[in-house]
Order: C-alpha cells, then structure tokens, then sequence
C-alpha cells in the first residue's frame, strides 16, 4: 500500500500544473458549494431545536368576506387575544397554548445602575415555556409572566448587563420611563435559528401600561401571535368540530355573517412558519442550484484536465499491464489517485472556510457551527462520495478502454468528443450563472430605485417613542430651527412596517366592505413632508377634526364597487372600526407598503393628531454626516440620551432587501469562479489539441499557415461549441428567473438585447483565451516540435 501511494503521489507531481489546477478548482467549488448547501440545510432546521416540534402549530385566523362577488379568503399570521387561551382550556387536543405580542424591537432599557442597553421585547403569558421550552436558569415562569411588571431576561443580556446579582433589578424602557419593570428570571437564548428574536419577556398583565388591552378579546386586536402544543397523536383536523362550537360560545357567529364576515382558523406547523414560507423556498431552490452548478462545473473541468493528461498516463497504465495489472488493479490506481486528490481538495475546502468565515457570516446570515451539525456533515461527506465516483469514471473507463499495443505504439487520440461534451457544459453552466447575476443586479436596483408614491432620499426618523409628549414638542420646535434641516413631521408608524387592519362598512349598515392598513395619526403637515400626491379633496391642516380621515385612491375604488359614489367620494361617512363613523377629506396615491417582496395589497388611511406622534420624520436640505450629527447632537441634548441616533431612510429601504444582495453577492462570486474554472478548461483543451495535434500544427505552419489560420483551425470549433450552450445556459436562466421574481411586486425583466450582450460577452471571453494560447503556439519553431513528435 505505501508503494502504491509513493506511486500516486510521484504521479500527481509529474503531472503537477494539471494537479494543481485540479486541486485548485475542485477546493473552490467544494468550499461554495457546501458553504451554499448548509445555508440550506440551516434555513430548513429553522424551529426544530424545541422539544416535540411536530407537535407545536401557530394559530392563524382565515377571514372571508362573505358578500363580495370577488371575495377570496385572506390568511393572517396574528390574531385575538383570547382565541388560544379558549383553545387551551375548551379543547381537548391542545395540551398547552400561549399568545404574545412584540413590545419594542430596538428599545432601549435603563437600569437603576444607570446601565443602558438596546433590547428586543415581546409581552408573553404564564404559558410562554410551556409551548416555547428553553431551559429556565434562574425563576419560575408561571409565576413571573402571571405578575404585572416582572420580567424575565436571556442570559446573554444578564451578561451583558453583567450584575452577579442581576435578578432583583429595576429598569424602564427609554419609550415608556414611568412603567418600571423588576428582572425575575433568566432562560436560555433562543438558538440563531429561531423564527422567534428575544431579549426580555415582559408578563402580559403588564400590557395596559402600555397599550390597549385587548388579551382577552375574541373578535379584532389581532395583534398576538398564538401558538398551541397538540397532544401526541393529536391531528389539527381532528379539532375542527371542537373549534367550531368554541367560536359558537365566544364569538357573535351571527352577527358576524350577517356583517358579510367567516373566521375560521388553521394550524400551521411552527416548522414550517419560517422554512415554508415562499421568499424561503424560492432561496433554497436558487442557492441549491448555485450549488450545484459550481460543484458541477469543478467536476467538468477535473475531467478535462484528466483528459488532457491522458496520453502520458495511458502509457503508464499501459506498463503496468504488460507486468499483469488487471483491471482492478487499474481501477484501484486511478480511484486512489483522485481519492488523494479529492482529500487535499477537501482540506482546501474547510481551510478556505474558517480563513473567510466572516465573510461567510456575512453572505449568509450563518455562525459557523451551522456547519458542525449532523446534516451538514452528511452533505458533506454526500458532496465527496459524488464527487469521487463522478471524477474518478472518465479516466477510468478510457484507461480500461485504450488497448496496450495502440498506447505503445504513441497512440495519440483524435476523439475529442468527451473534451467537447465537458467543455459544453461547463460554458453552460457559466451561461446560467451570469445571465442570472444580471436579472439579481436589475431586480435588486429596480426594487430600490422604485416609485414608492413618496420621497425619501433626504429624510431622517427617530428609532425610538419619544419619553412624553412635552418633550416630543420641544425636540420637534429645535430640530426645526436647524438650517440644515427643511421640515419636521411626526406619525405613528412608518410605511415600510407591516400595518395593523381596520374594517370598513357604512354607518348604516353591520355588513363589513373591506378591509384597510391603518396608518393612523400623523401630523398636518405629514403628506407635503412626504412628498405623497394628492388627488382629490384637501390635505390635513391644523383645523382638521379628530374623524377626518384621508385615504388611498384604491380605498375609493373598493368603496365605489360597494357604495354609491355618484355624488362623489369628498365628505363621505364611513364607519371604521377602532375609529368610529370618520369623513373622508381627502384622496392621496396609492403608497407603497411593507416591501417589495412582502407587498401590502391593503388600501391604506390616515388620520392627524396635533399632538405628535412616536416617530420624528425629518426633512433635510441636504443628507450629510456634518447634518446628521447636529441633528442627533441636538436631540440627544434634549432628551439627556448620547445613545439616540437618527437614521437615513434610505439606509433602511437598502437593509429591507439584504437578502437580494447577499444572493447577488453570492451568485457574482459563483460567476468569476466559473469563469476562472472555465477559463482553464479552455486552456486545458487548447493545450490537449496542441499536444495531441503537435506534427499536424508543425507541418502547417512549415507550409505557411499563420496565426489566423491556426485560429480558424481552432477557434471555430470553440465557437461552434459556445452557441449552443449559451442559448441553452440562457433559456434555463430565463425559467429560472421567471421562477424567482414571482416573489416580488416589482418584477424586473431582462430584454433581448441584454440576453444577446451575455452571449457575446461569454463568446468574446472565449475567442480571446483561445487567441492568448494559439499565440504563443504560433510562436514555437515548426522543427522543433516535429522533432519532439
């Protein structure tokens, strides 16, 4: 055996550029590819760390509006307060079952000790660990989430507050300072992977310090998110009677259908809430795809490279037969050779890895240890075994194939079929690489580049609820005596949140039109701030009532398919639930809300407080860091918080589509390694044909043949090759492309002449390694290279 290895390794150093490119190409597509494959297997693992995860569903609300000719039925994520606190006591599957609601998710919190941290908080109930299990460190849950203004806190933030004696302490939101919460308990952190983000849980009783409290509602507020935990062997259809007559005794069943209204509720699995949902699987289809592309392409060109060096090698398999090698003894030194070759490229692989490992982090929102768990081992060992069967096949079956007499008599092989078919391939893969390298780089600049119905390009907002409304009124009058500031407003949310939902119906009438995004208040001079169009009616202005409300131009077309609008839509009564009866003053465009790649299809309205509201929107001349700073310094002057910064908008509208440019980042490092893989299958191929053709180029030239003859020669064999695969590598971009933008409301699309500019570009890319190499053969002395043959 080690004279077998002495022999392999002689072997991998005589042919040592071929190697080197061998390791080389194999390590970098080995590294992405499994770099790419465990952000799979990390985004499908999402939730399954919790004990009994098949048995854990997020209750989920389906409204239908019964009397519209077009109704469909809407799925919602949050729902009622009471809805799962009725599931666990009412019906007999459901084992345990919890609800909670996001408090604040970069609040800052204040300790008696004057200690200062940004935080995220939910508001959970005393059955939050029993559907959720994280190890409890220190304190009883039930009893804590049962009590108003306790709290429990993961262990990174208690060591990040790092008090020995953390449990006991004091400390308030910078949003709320009069509501003081005591810290009653640690738990564990909630593991990268989780659908659920976590700092502090502070109980639920404490919620009407804060706002509305609606946890025990049965029908609107649906703001909670609710979770149940099934008994074992407990399907979600076995409950559908059981939630039915649970709705009978607590929800109006009666009034609600005679208000043209159906809820019903489904059970979706807590697995799949995250790795289900479709942004998620359009992800894992295209990264697996990238994945497998590059691996498929080093696997292309490590045949080729095996081909090329086929002559030599047959030669010495040639010998090794004459003294009684059969042929599994050839199979043994061929697939020890590569098993050599794969092992150091494994290496490279792994070494590559932990060198860029921030980068990874980067790119794929992944720790590193995502790649120590059991599937990812496997995928890796699944990546090699391919790999080895797969490059081990072509030099195998042409050393079995090539008689020993032929090779001893200088066979030199005029079959280029198997070199062509590889190197069609890898041009195709490269193909579908950069033709989707240039859909993301569209996709991505037309969703930040997009009409959202407002400017944003010089504003500034506060992250954080100013402490009280006194204050908020002193920040808002010295902000805007700054010079580099042009105007300030204040709203209740921003609209690239999620909204809340209101229904709409006629003061007349119980039956619900449709349903809005409620914006809410805002201040008189928030639309002009803005920039947002107005169509019909009047802007607000400081007489404006309490119940004048404006709405979205699409409000008025759902209104108008429902109501009579004849007489127009300015002055008209509406009824809005949370609002009461409201007239309608004014029509404004249509807004973009959320995002592109989670659309709010929702009419939307707003209405005006002249008190002002939790977000600071800013207007500035100019958007610079000498203007940003005198802002925050101002502010935080004010306020007595050196933490408080503002925050460019559109810094944010950037950050919203992270995952579009970490593909895009992704898929263009894909891109220049296929292209350097296939840069050195060409130069692999030319190299062979030199090689193999080395007499026939001598004579050639000897009887006058020039460097564009010995391009023709070569040149348009390539070209002939490169045409089809990159009309094909086109096409199966084009299906792909039309899968992956399904997903977004601004859909991007390529034209003919950009299909046709990636086409050249590849083939310009091609004739150019293909000149580079035939002009240094052209400069070799004919004689010398008849001698050498």
């Amino acid at each position: 055996m080690n004279n077998r290895l002495k022999y392999i390794f002689r072997s991998i150093l005589k042919n040592g550029k071929s190697s080197f490119f061998k390791l080389i190409t194999l390590g970098i597509g080995i590294a992405i590819a499994l770099v790419l494959l465990t952000k799979v297997f990390y985004e499908r693992s999402y939730d399954s760390f919790y004990p009994n995860k098949e048995r854990i569903y997020r209750v989920e609300p389906i409204y239908t509006l019964l009397r519209q000719d077009d109704a469909e039925k809407k799925h919602y994520e949050k729902i009622s307060g009471g809805v799962v606190v009725g599931m666990a006591n009412e019906i007999s599957g459901v084992e345990a079952g919890t609800r909670f609601m996001h408090l604040t998710i970069d609040g800052f919190l204040k300790t008696e000790k004057d200690k200062e941290l940004k935080a995220t908080a939910l508001l959970g109930d005393e059955n939050f660990f029993d559907v959720l299990y994280r190890p409890i460190i220190q304190g009883d849950p039930k009893e804590i989430l049962s009590a108003a203004n306790q709290v429990m806190i993961s262990k990174s933030l208690a060591s990040k507050l790092g008090e020995s004696d953390i449990v006991g302490q004091k400390f308030t939101f910078d949003f709320s300072p009069d509501v003081e919460l005591t810290i009653s308990g640690i738990f564990q952190d909630f593991p990268h992977n989780s659908f659920l983000e976590c700092d502090i849980i502070v109980s639920l009783p404490t919620i009407g310090q804060y706002r509305y409290d609606g946890s025990q509602g049965w029908v609107g507020n649906d703001g909670y998110t609710g979770l149940v935990k099934l008994y074992p062997n407990v399907k979600p259809e076995q409950l559908a009677k059981e939630v039915e007559e649970m709705q009978e005794r607590h929800q109006d069943m009666a009034f609600l259908h005679n208000s043209g209204i159906d809820i019903k509720y489904r059970f979706n699995p807590l697995q799949n809430v995250y790795a289900k949902s479709k942004p998620v699987e359009q992800a894992v289809i295209l990264l697996s795809a990238v994945a497998f592309l590059l691996l498929f392409i080093s696997i292309l060109n490590y045949s080729l490279l095996s081909t090329s060096t086929i002559i030599s090698k047959s030669r010495e398999i040639a010998l090794h037969k004459c003294y009684g090698a059969e042929k599994k003894d050839v199979l043994k030194m061929v697939y020890l050779e590569t098993f050599v070759l794969l092992v150091c490229a494994s290496l490279l692989a792994v070494i590559l890895i932990v060198l860029s490992q921030d980068l990874v982090f980067r790119l794929t929102d992944m720790p590193l240890d995502a790649f120590l768990n059991s599937d990812t081992i496997l995928c890796l060992i699944g990546i090699l075994v391919f790999v080895f069967l797969i490059t081990g096949i072509v030099p195998a079956y042409i050393n079995l194939k090539i008689p020993v007499l032929t090779v001893l008599r200088k066979y030199s092989s005029n079959k280029r079929k198997s070199k062509l078919v590889f190197l069609f391939l890898q041009i195709f893969a490269a193909s579908v690489l950069l033709v989707f390298l240039l859909q993301i780089n569209r996709q991505y600049d037309a969703m930040l580049h997009e009409d959202v119905g407002y400017d944003y390009s010089s504003l500034l907002y506060t992250t954080y609820t100013m402490p009280d409304s006194s204050t908020r009124k002193v920040v808002l009058e010295e902000v805007k005596k700054l010079s580099v500031v042009e105007d300030v407003a204040t709203a209740y949310g921003l609209p690239f949140d999620s909204p809340s939902g209101n229904n709409v119906r006629m003061p007349n009438s119980d039956m619900e039109l449709f349903n809005i995004a409620d914006l809410y208040r805002v201040s008189s001079n928030y639309i002009e701030l803005m920039g947002i169009d107005m169509l019909q009616g009047q802007n607000f202005d400081e007489d404006t009532g309490e119940n004048e409300v404006l709405v979205s131009d699409d409000f008025v077309t759902n209104l108008a398919q429902q109501v009579d609008l004849s007489d127009g839509v300015i002055g008209k009564e509406v009824y809005i639930s949370e609002h009461s009866i409201c007239q309608i003053r004014g029509v404004y465009k249509r807004i973009r809300l959320n995002t592109a790649t989670n659309p709010e299809s929702r009419a939307s309205i707003l209405l005006m407080n002249k008190m002002p509201q939790r977000y600071l929107m800013i207007k500035m001349n100019s958007v610079s860091p000498e203007s940003k700073s005198l802002v925050d310094d101002t502010i935080q002057k004010i306020i007595g918080n050196e933490k408080m910064k503002t925050i460019r908008y559109a810094e944010t509208m950037e950050s919203l589509y992270d995952d579009a440019k970490r593909l895009q980042t992704i898929v263009l490092i894909g891109s220049i390694v296929a292209f350097i893989i296939v840069f050195i299958g060409i130069v692999g191929y030319t190299q062979f044909e030199v090689k193999s053709r080395g007499k026939e180029i001598a004579v050639r030239k000897i009887n006058g043949a020039n460097l564009a003859d010995l391009i023709k020669l070569f040149g348009s064999s390539l070209i002939k090759l490169s045409i089809p695969a990159i009309v094909l590598g086109s096409l199966t971009s084009f299906f792909l492309i039309q899968y992956w933008t399904d997903n977004f409301a601004i859909k991007a699309r390529l034209s003919l002449v950009e299909y046709v500019g990636v086409g050249l570009f590849i083939l310009l890319l091609v004739s150019l390694i293909t000149l580079l190499q035939l002009r240094s053969i052209a400069l070799l002395n004919p004689v010398k290279s008849l001698k050498s043959e």
